[in-house]
């Protein structure tokens, strides 16, 4: 037999897709409203990533950060719910007192993947960021938080 004939096509899997996003929320904890452009990527079968930059804003403080995180998906449905883990990168401004401070923190994601009519994907999720390594550029001081930072948001694709 020759190759050909015992071959099968090679089809990509029902779940699989990638698309640009734009995602609003808010933190939990002070009500901090938080607006994100991020690109995430579903693989064959149950693992993907999401990756974005965020900006969080009380009106005296302001927080930017990066986030990388590995999705495991718990089936393997479009619509499926998913966990990750990965890290957010972030700096911290004062207005007040013109301090900032550099952040590093795990970053928990626990979500759930939504389908539109018009197969659009949007997706709900919260980020759980504990604990967290910071270190203050004024003062020089630094330490660890471990209250997290909790973000719930809404995403739509673009």
């Amino acid at each position: 037999m020759c190759g050909i004939c015992i071959s099968k096509p090679i089809l990509a899997s029902s779940n699989e897709e990638s698309y640009k996003y734009i995602s609003g929320g808010a933190n939990f904890i002070d009500k901090a409203p938080c607006l994100s452009v991020g690109y995430r990527q579903r693989w064959e079968g149950n693992l993907g990533w999401d990756s974005a930059i965020t900006y969080a804003t009380l009106g005296v403080s302001h927080h930017f950060s990066w986030h990388g995180v590995v999705h495991y998906y718990l089936n393997d449905d479009k619509n499926a719910p998913y966990i990750g883990v990965g890290a957010r990168i972030g700096e911290m401004l004062y207005n007040a007192d013109r301090r900032w401070m550099g952040m590093i923190s795990a970053d928990y994601v626990i979500g759930k993947v939504l389908m539109s009519e018009g197969h659009s994907s949007h997706f709900v999720e919260m980020h759980i960021a504990s604990p967290t390594g910071w270190r203050d550029h004024t003062t020089h001081n630094k330490g660890v938080n471990a209250s997290p930072f909790v973000f719930l948001t809404y995403g739509v694709a673009f």
